[in-house]
């Protein structure tokens, strides 16, 4: 199932969706929760795991429907407890698509995403709407989060310094997929697939050649292309210039991002390097 169709489902389908991946806490609401001799069970001289087993079928199938409501509330709280296994509806809201639009990702390793892509991610739902609170190399290639460029500036620092939150460097690029607003983290995010990334860009936060927050290298150089302490800055002068400074290095995954020696430039003056972000 597309993750567009699964976030935007009736409440009924959502509630069908609930039932059906998370039929295994059923036996648990049956036994604390389901009075057996009012349905015909004799829980005393019954295995209560029999009992368990076939009224989970009934249920799921539609037979009991006054205990569908009890045991959706019930999957709720339990979801509640282990958020990190909420399914993307109840974790988010669906905002609109995002076609090929520009992104940008916070990461401790946004120089090996520059070189290699995104290589982890996950393609289960279910692991999705709190991915980063797991850790580990568990997951393929699959869906990931980044900060739509036109909002990013908005969420993406800690509330302690102007640090970035999620890693110390960024990558820059293009992608499609879904914007959302996630209710744990109170941000626009969007769910983008590791498969749709193209030119990719490494934006380096506290590099040792630079002497302001960001910066962009040639990636054969080394030299600095652009730098500045306002991030927004920076990204908004760098998409404005891709065509013109920008070429990709051949046979890298993702399209990573290097710049023409000819047309290169750097800005190591603050005030001539304002004038070229118009």
């Amino acid at each position: 199932m597309p993750l567009k169709r699964l976030m935007t489902m009736s409440d009924e389908d959502k509630e069908d969706y609930l039932i059906r991946d998370f039929y295994y806490l059923s036996p648990d609401f049956i036994v604390n929760h389901v009075d057996l001799s009012d349905l015909g069970y004799d829980d005393e001289n019954e295995d209560s795991y029999e009992i368990a087993e076939d009224l989970t079928d009934r249920i799921n199938g539609g037979d009991l429907k006054q205990y569908r409501e009890g045991f959706i509330e019930y999957i709720k709280a339990y979801l509640d407890s282990n958020y990190t296994e909420q399914p993307p509806f109840l974790a988010m809201e669906y905002i609109k698509d995002i076609h090929n639009g520009w992104l940008i990702h916070f990461s401790d390793n946004a120089d090996s995403i520059s070189d290699s892509g995104f290589v982890f991610g996950t393609d289960e739902f279910n692991n999705l709407s709190y991915s980063g609170c797991r850790t580990g190399n568990k997951f393929g290639q699959g869906y990931n989060f980044a900060y739509d460029v036109n909002d990013f500036e908005k969420y993406y620092q800690s509330s302690r310094s102007s640090a970035p939150k999620y890693g110390k460097g960024a990558v820059l690029f293009r992608a499609s997929g879904i914007k959302v607003w996630h209710y744990g983290d109170e941000e626009y995010q969007v769910i983008f697939n590791g498969k749709t990334v193209n030119s990719v860009v490494y934006i380096r936060y506290n590099d040792a050649d630079s002497d302001y927050d960001w910066c962009i290298k040639n990636n054969r150089t080394r030299r600095i292309i652009v730098q500045d302490d306002n991030l927004a800055k920076l990204v908004k002068w760098y998409i404005n210039n891709e065509a013109q400074y920008q070429t990709p290095v051949k046979g890298k995954k993702n399209q990573r991002v290097v710049f023409d020696r000819n047309r290169e430039r750097t800005y190591k003056d603050k005030a001539r390097f304002d004038t070229n972000y118009r």
